[in-house]
């Protein structure tokens, strides 16, 4: 007999942004799956983006079936009739259980459900009542959600104050917390890696301190060097837990491993050869040294920067070209051990200083115009993807006729009154040179752009309308905006975290599972526009590497990969029963 589930949404957006990889697990317990929306709702995505989902679920074999759903409560006959649609269907098809979603749709789905004595999961994307909100939502909203929670065989919480709230007010049968709907970290990623994985691959212990260059074993790249300051250290017996990662092939090779084998520091040299993992390594050492005779390329040191690490160079390269003593890392002698030794141990033991110096080099290396795509191309493919993320950053900004140096700020969701949109443009009001990027469409479109023209700031306000390239987009910016009244999570919000953008938020709702104060974002707590001016000098003025890196760690706790389990779960509890 065939199984078949109905997953309702009052418009398809809501199923094409976070229901993608339900729909997934759904197939692969063989279910027959049907989709049920208003496929006529254009607010949020435009009609061709609308006609390609439709299009994607045939291909998945998915039926996509019109309601006469409607966002605006005061619909009352839209709603009458929308009900009347949803319980023939139900009637019709004997769902064996339905997964619906957003608020409307589902008290009309769960009425149904109770009426026909269907199951019934229904996923909360955040309440419209919350620690904080208009007593209004309170009124209106928290005793019908507490009512229909009786008829509601799951419940599925997205936010952990939600959560609390459902598991002590509320009636459904099974209340669950999942981390949202789950994110693809690895979509907007710049260079993901596990480090201490990596360093396991590599055969080195997490606590040793990772020396790395990059090139050909020969005289001119003068690694030779790097071992006699290794081969002093192990004898003056201060050489700890250095390694020291050579990447590269060449005719040096033999000669450098009896010189390894002469000092005795096997276990603190490794000649890697030829890599195509070059970012992934630059994710995974401390330190990039660079002590060539000459540089014509410096390909590998940029690489390097834009991984954020410390250098350690030889002073009449070329490479100082955009490196400094003391800012960059050592600029150094190449033919003095000494000078070598000294570096290696400053950089080691003074963690602030390679905390400076790697965010200055990182802010160097995306202000650094890397020239054409096709010179770039040949190194990126051997594993150079920050240069790629650069050369991504800076094309999109010179299509779009913003600068290199310009700090972008960037927002992705509808525009309506809950993202709040308009409370950073009047921030940027107060603020030069500072510029903010809206993806997205909506019914406050027009509004938005008046408002940006009436403060003058229209040249520094960019609203997009709906985007494909949003990975490119939130490469080429500094921070994420998030300024939401009322957020059940984030997901926007997340995937420019995933994208390693500190956020300038609200702390309302679910955001407050992921936005921590000096650590991923500047939070504002009353949401007003003075707060917002302080928050974004604060971040325009501040050295965000490390709020990047924090980001980026935080987000992978709500990688889809980790709400799997959890929704099989939940729809297997349905094919028991």
């Amino acid at each position: 007999m065939e199984k078949r589930m109905l997953m309702v949404a009052t418009v398809p957006s809501m199923i094409g942004q976070f229901n993608m990889n339900n729909i997934r697990i759904l197939l692969e317990m063989g279910y027959k799956v049907d989709v049920a929306a208003d496929f006529t709702d254009t607010s949020v995505w435009p009609e061709e983006r609308v006609h390609q989902f439709r299009n994607d679920m045939a291909v998945l074999n998915v039926e996509c079936i019109q309601l006469d759903f409607s966002r605006d409560p005061f619909k009352i006959i839209r709603h009458i009739n929308s009900y009347k649609e949803t319980l023939e269907l139900i009637k019709e098809r004997q769902y064996a259980f339905i997964h619906t979603h957003t608020p409307i749709a589902s008290a009309i789905v769960r009425l149904i459900a109770h009426k026909t004595r269907t199951r019934v999961i229904y996923t909360a994307h955040g309440f419209h009542f919350y620690d904080g909100s208009p007593l209004r939502n309170w009124i209106v909203f928290y005793p019908i959600e507490k009512f229909l929670s009786k008829w509601t065989d799951e419940l599925i919480t997205i936010n952990k104050e939600d959560y609390k709230r459902a598991t002590e007010k509320f009636k459904a049968k099974k209340t669950f917390y999942i981390p949202g709907v789950g994110i693809d970290t690895k979509k907007f990623a710049v260079c993901r890696v596990n480090k201490e994985k990596k360093r396991q691959e590599l055969g080195v212990k997490s606590s040793d301190f990772l020396l790395l260059s990059v090139g050909g074993l020969s005289e001119s790249k003068n690694q030779k060097v790097i071992i006699h300051a290794l081969g002093q250290m192990k004898k003056e017996e201060s050489i700890g837990n250095i390694v020291y990662l050579a990447v590269g092939k060449g005719v040096m090779k033999e000669t450098f491993k009896n010189l390894i084998s002469e000092y005795g520091i096997e276990t603190h040299i490794k000649l890697l050869e030829f890599r195509t993992d070059i970012d992934e390594l630059c994710e995974t050492v401390d330190c990039f040294i660079n002590l060539s005779n000459r540089e014509e390329s410096s390909i590998a040191p940029l690489e390097a920067m834009a991984a954020g690490l410390p250098l350690i160079l030889a002073v009449e390269n070329n490479i100082v070209d955009y490196t400094e003593n003391e800012v960059s890392g050592c600029c150094i002698d190449p033919t003095s051990v000494d000078e070598i030794i000294d570096a290696i141990q400053k950089i080691r033991d003074d963690a602030d200083f390679r905390s400076r110096c790697g965010a200055s080099n990182w802010k160097v290396a995306k202000n650094f115009n890397i020239g054409k795509i096709s010179d770039i191309i040949p190194e990126a493919s051997q594993g150079y993807k920050h240069l790629m993320y650069i050369f991504s950053r800076q094309a999109k900004r010179e299509k779009l006729k913003i600068g290199i140096n310009d700090f972008v700020i960037i927002s992705v969701g509808e525009l309506n009154d809950n993202k709040n949109h308009q409370v950073i443009i009047r921030a940027l009001s107060h603020i030069e040179g500072v510029k903010y990027v809206i993806v997205g469409k909506g019914s406050l479109e027009r509004e938005l752009q008046e408002l940006a023209e009436s403060l003058d700031i229209a040249d520094r306000v960019r609203i997009m309308g709906f985007q494909t390239d949003v990975k490119e987009l939130l490469w080429m910016s500094d921070c994420f905006a998030f300024p939401s009244k009322r957020e059940g999570l984030g997901l926007a919000a997340l995937e420019g975290m995933s994208a390693g953008l500190p956020l300038i938020t609200s702390g309302t709702g679910g955001i407050k599972d992921y936005a921590y104060e000096g650590i991923t974002a500047t939070i504002s707590l009353d949401n007003t526009v003075d707060e917002y001016v302080t928050a974004i000098g604060k971040l325009h003025n501040s050295n965000l590497l490390q709020m990047c890196r924090n980001c980026i760690e935080v987000s992978e706790r709500f990688d889809f990969s980790k709400t799997d389990l959890i929704m099989r779960e939940v729809y297997l509890r349905n094919e028991i029963v």
